[in-house]
This record gives C-alpha cells, sequence and structure tokens, in this order.
C-alpha cells in the first residue's frame, strides 16, 4: 500500500491499494477506506464485523493534469444489535463520495464551481481542459442542485424609477443600503 499525503491523488480518509496508467494517459487508482469499523445507519453502533464487499468507479480530481479514476472498495457490515432493524449496512463515506455519485465530493465542488462562473457549455470546455470531463448539461444539473443561501431581509430599502423611454417603458430598482446590493429589479 501507498502512503498518501497532504499532495495525495486521493481524498483523506483513503488510502491507495494499487496504482496503474491507462492507454488514454489517465491514473487508475485502487482505494480503500481507512477505517476499520463503521456506524450502522439504524443504530448508530460501530461495527467491525464485514460481510462482503463492492466496487464504486467515482471519478475524482485530476492529478498533474492527469484524469484520475478511482475503483473504491466498499465493505459491507454486519449489524450486531439484536434490536436493530438494519442488518447489513454499507460503509458511508461522507466526506469521499456520497451515496450513489458517480463523481468525488471535492470533483464535485469543483465542477459545480467551474458552473456558476462560467455557465453549461463554456464550463464544460473550460472542466475539459482543467481534465475534469463533464458535460454542459451536468453542469446546469449540479449548478441547480447547489444550496441557496438564506435570504436576509433588508431593513434599511432605496427605490428608484425611471423611463426607459418616456411615456413608454419604465422601471424601477430596490436595493439593499446596509449591504449595497440590488434585491430586485422590474421594468
Amino acid at each position: 500500500m501507498f502512503q498518501t499525503s497532504a499532495g495525495s491523488p486521493v481524498p483523506e480518509g483513503l488510502t491507495i491499494v494499487r496504482r496503474s496508467d491507462t492507454a488514454q494517459g489517465e491514473l487508475h487508482l485502487t482505494v480503500k477506506p481507512v477505517q476499520r469499523s463503521s456506524a450502522c445507519p439504524g443504530c448508530a453502533r460501530r461495527s467491525s464485523r464485514i460481510h462482503s464487499h463492492y466496487e464504486r468507479r467515482p471519478r475524482d480530481l485530476p492529478w498533474h493534469g492527469r484524469i484520475v479514476r478511482m475503483t473504491l472498495r466498499v465493505r459491507r457490515f454486519r449489524c450486531g444489535t439484536p434490536a436493530c432493524k438494519v442488518r447489513i449496512f454499507a460503509e458511508r463515506l461522507p466526506g469521499v463520495v456520497a451515496s450513489r455519485a458517480q463523481r468525488s465530493v471535492r470533483l464535485a465542488d469543483s465542477q459545480r464551481a467551474i458552473g456558476l462562473a462560467a455557465g453549461g457549455e463554456p464550463g464544460s470546455r473550460l472542466a475539459h481542459r482543467l481534465a475534469m470531463p463533464v458535460s454542459g448539461d451536468s453542469l446546469l444539473r449540479m449548478i441547480r442542485s447547489a444550496p441557496v443561501p438564506d435570504f436576509i431581509a433588508p431593513t434599511i430599502v432605496g427605490i428608484d424609477d425611471w423611463a426607459w423611454r418616456r411615456g413608454q417603458r419604465y422601471g424601477t430598482i430596490i436595493c439593499d443600503l446596509e449591504r449595497n446590493r440590488v434585491c430586485g429589479f422590474a421594468s
């Protein structure tokens, strides 16, 4: 096994079991979790009794300009609590990869930031240049699912009306004078 460090190609909490290079120049890593036990989602009791394994293949951030593909060995554990309804459960890796996700949390965060800054197709082209390939439609889905910051109601408001064309078209702008930002706009 390889030791991981701050400049590691894998997220924290994982260790590299095997590393190989593909013909396309991609880096393929077989990784497994460092922790020896996992908490049951039913009763929250930790278990180290392994039932079986399965593999997930999430994508991860590029490393030195190369696309990284991971094979993640996920373990299924047996719950030892007799009253718990959950008998067998898969270990959760919330800081690494979300349930049923095809990309790591850190790759999803980077791609979402690209999508928020550049949009769909332009963001897709930028992500491909940065070795994080993603479609424009996927970027738009990630933008829509991004958490929206809580709205703070303004207490000091400024309102201004103007005419785009006198007698035909008017506009109104509402500004938050405390935070110096526009709250609304209508024309």
